[in-house]
């Protein structure tokens, strides 16, 4: 019976591990990097992460956040933004191949990567007569030691100049 239970042992204890990796971005933030101020830049966020503790059919499991929900509030606007962790998708919209029909992609991508959460985002949108635009946006979120929320946001696409920074928001 050891035989059995040993090799489990080593696996429940990577789960814990990976588990912990993911740090909680939940609460209120407002932007606390002075050189980065502008109506494109988000001054406050309020996040919430959703924690999964059980399956679908109800039993127990490792905790891990299923879910990411990302309020922005902007000088002029504010957006809500929720992401499912760990997928991959995108969305079609318009009437491929009809002629003179615009058509949208977009793409996205939410998954953790060394205890940093990464959301990248890219959308094509082509209108018949007009050049084909493409926007991609990622965003690296990591908490630093101080307890800030520390953002990597790179942003390049058709026409745009490529830009990345790094936003740094405390605890409000």
């Amino acid at each position: 019976m050891q035989r059995v239970f040993l090799p489990l042992l080593p696996f429940a204890y990577v789960a814990t591990l990976v588990a912990q990796d993911q740090p909680d971005s939940s609460g209120q933030w407002v932007l606390a990097s002075t050189a980065f101020r502008g109506p494109d830049l988000a001054q406050f966020l309020t996040v919430k992460q959703t924690i999964a503790r059980t399956n679908a059919f109800g039993a127990p499991m490792e905790p891990f956040f299923k879910e990411i929900t990302i309020e922005r509030q902007f000088v002029d606007h504010s957006t809500t933004d929720t992401y499912q962790i760990g997928t991959r998708g995108g969305t079609t919209g318009g009437l491929i191949g009809r002629n003179g029909q615009p058509t949208t992609q977009t793409h996205f991508s939410i998954r953790w990567d060394d205890g940093r959460l990464v959301i990248e985002t890219s959308s094509d949108s082509e209108t018949p007569g007009q050049s084909a635009q493409h926007v991609e946006r990622t965003e690296i979120w990591q908490l630093d030691p101080t307890g800030r929320l520390r953002m990597r946001v790179s942003s390049s696409g058709s026409g745009i100049e490529p830009r990345s920074s790094v936003l740094t928001y405390r605890r409000n």
